[in-house]
């Protein structure tokens, strides 16, 4: 007889007979009152009730219980078993702490770039606006002219604001340091929704007439300014113009964004006559949207601007509009990467699954003699697969924990090392261990507990009894009948790990290519430090002053070998300008990033000479004007044709080829560097950039 089934019925018998007492009760004392027992023992039932849904909601009440401390029964039998057998427990725990721990830590990394919406009120209205370049690539920039017409006839954006980065020198207490900041439109703060700290945001009076005021974050304001309440009228100096400080911006606003300072921008764009002019001006763009209004409704705006802008009154290749969310242009870039690096942690933990339920399949195996006991006692098959679901759920959380553990440790070295996969030093704050990754860790957990725990209690539950109680053991049966579940997952376990080799030996081939590539120059002990000079403040003069006697210092440091400086320098990824000239059909007959460098730049850097000469002292101002350029800058632009003694841009002449270096890449193309005397274009004023940089 079933033991579960007794005792169900001796508590039902138990509950009759309580039900009954407390009937009876009611009737003698309504008796003891004058009432008649036969309308004593109605009046009692009425009062009491129905006495059928009573058993019921006792039954349930008494199945709970049941289940509840049945499952706790099983919850300790499995944990005093996987601590009995640690071997086992350890193995499986540390490799789901792996699987989740990766799972995990992409997961807090997506949830703060790509699920987590822009910190400003209805972010999901804020749109970004740009142009296709002429080579069919977003610009992520809108023309100025372009941008004034269309803020004027659209109906789709209830306000818009064009802003550009900046970078200026702040000099507060004799300290001058160079920071970033933002030109931006008033209308700018009020589509992000943002409310000053103190004071006040500029206005449009201000923006038109560029008035000398600034707006700080509230980072610069505690830093350089001592968080200064009186800090609202006071004058702080940018790029050497005294500027009046007008409001700080909040942190909440501010903390973990690059811009540091405000300054107003007017857009009053020069109206030009249809055709090519060579001058573009353009501005990054945002609005927000009208309530009802999609992205294809300011689109089809913008592209009637642009339009109508061209020359022949068509779209040409480089004027199609670029309409899209403002969260997926800040992180529409970082979101793809991600999700692939989502779904590869994803079939990493599915090789665990894979492997721990092989584990688990031998050791199913192993016990089918006490399954079958616990069944010969009347256990049913669905108690046999729930113990075994409670023990992989019990390591599933174990793994969980230790894997969250691993999270903590490696996020913050994740994010520091890997900056460019978060999208922005924002994103990057918010990655932590949450109430998000907790849960997302938890539900990971159980679905693995089933996923590689199912099959083994699928199993176990289906041993024979006759024959496995008979064998007295464990029997090679049992291990043919798992033979096949484990083939398979062996199998594919291999096909998964072949596919992550081969993926990793790409990997490692790549990187190996890049490491062993010849930069072209000698990157070993050498430093590159960038300065800026206000243009306002320096004449050519006094900047190849300024340089001659930093040189001077700089030579005489121990240790220092050689030094220069140069106006842009491939081995630190910066240019000085590009330039692009035209054949008579419009097209482009040279491309290349022009470097400014003095006498010991090629020795400094030790630079490759394959043809010719370098730029020596004997290259200075009235005689010929001279260049060194690439070895692809022959490739690209000379159509491999002998170099030396080749004139470019129509004024100078090549003297010397040396070994490819990195090159600007702008729109999907490459521009190959082409060296000049800094000698040569410093002799007038007027050819003095505005920002002298990239000392070597």
């Amino acid at each position: 007889m079933n033991p579960f089934r007794w005792f169900g019925r001796s508590r039902r018998d138990d509950l009759s007979e309580e039900i009954q007492s407390h009937i009876d009760e009611k009737t003698d004392e309504l008796i003891a009152h004058g009432m008649a027992r036969a309308d004593a023992e109605r009046e009692a039932l009425r009062a009491f009730g129905n006495v059928t849904r009573v058993r019921e909601a006792a039954g349930d009440v008494w199945h709970l219980e049941s289940l509840l401390e049945s499952i706790a029964t099983d919850v300790r039998y499995a944990l005093r078993g996987l601590v009995q057998r640690p071997g086992f427990a350890i193995a499986v725990i540390l490799t789901l702490a792996l699987g989740i721990g990766a799972n995990a830590v992409v997961f807090a990394l997506v949830n703060a770039v790509v699920l987590r919406p822009l910190p400003y009120p209805n972010s999901d209205r804020l749109i970004s606006l740009s142009q296709m370049s002429p080579r069919g690539r977003d610009g992520r920039v809108l023309q100025d002219v372009a941008y004034d017409d269309w803020r004027w006839m659209t109906t789709s954006a209830q306000s818009s604001a064009a802003y550009e980065e900046t970078q200026q020198v702040l000099n507060e207490a004799g300290r001058p340091e160079r920071i970033n900041g933002m030109a931006a439109m008033p209308t700018y703060f009020s589509i992000l929704g943002v409310r000053p700290l103190i004071g006040r945001t500029f206005d449009e009076s201000e923006a038109r007439s560029s008035a000398p005021v600034v707006v700080l974050s509230e980072q610069l304001w505690r830093t350089r300014f001592s968080a200064d309440a009186g800090i609202v009228g006071r004058h702080a100096t940018f790029n050497g113009v005294q500027r009046l400080v007008i409001g700080v911006l909040p942190a909440a606003f501010t903390y973990g964004r690059p811009e540091q300072f405000w300054l107003p921008l007017h857009v009053a764009p020069v109206r030009l006559p249809p055709g090519p002019s060579g001058e573009f001006i353009g501005y990054s763009v945002m609005a927000r949207l009208r309530d009802g209004v999609t992205l294809d409704a300011v689109r089809a705006e913008l592209a009637t601007v642009l339009a109508r802008l061209s020359p022949d009154n068509r779209p040409s290749s480089g004027q199609r509009a670029v309409v899209m969310t403002l969260h997926e242009r800040r992180h529409g870039e970082t979101r793809r990467p991600l999700l692939l690096l989502f779904g590869a942690v994803g079939v990493l933990l599915l090789t665990a699954c894979a492997n721990i339920a092989n584990l688990a399949l031998a050791r199913a195996a192993r016990r089918e003699r006490e399954f079958a006991l616990r069944r010969a006692l009347g256990a049913s098959r669905g108690r046999i697969v729930r113990f075994v679901l409670i023990e992989s759920v019990a390591l599933s959380l174990g793994g969980a924990l230790v894997g969250l553990l691993l999270v903590r440790a490696s996020l913050g070295w994740f994010v520091h090392i890997s900056p460019g996969s978060i999208g922005s030093a924002a994103q990057a704050q918010a990655i932590g261990v949450n109430g998000a990754l907790v849960a997302y860790a938890s539900a990971v957990a159980i679905l693995t507990a089933v996923l590689f725990g199912l099959v083994p209690a699928l199993t176990a539950s289906r041993a024979p009894l006759n024959h496995t109680l008979a064998a007295g053991g464990i029997q090679a049966a049992g291990s043919r009948r798992h033979s096949f579940a484990r083939r398979a997952l062996v199998v594919g376990e291999l096909a998964v790990a072949l596919v992550f080799l081969t993926g990793a030996g790409l990997v490692a081939k790549t990187f190996w290519r890049v490491a062993s590539a010849d930069p072209g120059f000698r990157p070993e002990k050498l430093l590159v430090a960038n300065i800026s000079l206000a243009y306002n403040r320096y004449t050519a003069a006094t900047a190849k002053a300024f340089f001659d006697a930093l040189m001077a210092r700089v030579q005489g440091a121990p240790g220092v070998q050689s030094v220069s400086y140069s106006q842009g320098t491939p081995v630190a990824g910066g240019t000085r300008s590009v330039a692009i000239t035209m054949d008579k059909g419009g097209r482009a007959r040279q491309r290349y990033a022009e470097v400014a460098v003095d006498s010991a730049y090629f020795k400094t850097i030790g630079a490759q000479l394959v043809a010719g000469r370098l730029i020596g002292p004997e290259d200075r101002a009235g005689s010929q004007l001279v260049a060194v350029v690439t070895e692809d800058f022959v490739r690209l632009n000379l159509d491999s044709a002998p170099p030396l003694g080749r004139t470019i841009a129509g004024k100078f002449t090549i003297v010397g080829v040396v070994k490819d270096m990195s090159e600007t890449r702008l729109d999907g193309e490459r521009y190959p560097p082409m060296f000049f005397p800094l000698a040569q274009i410093g002799a007038k004023e007027e050819s003095l950039p505005r920002t002298v940089r990239d000392m070597i």
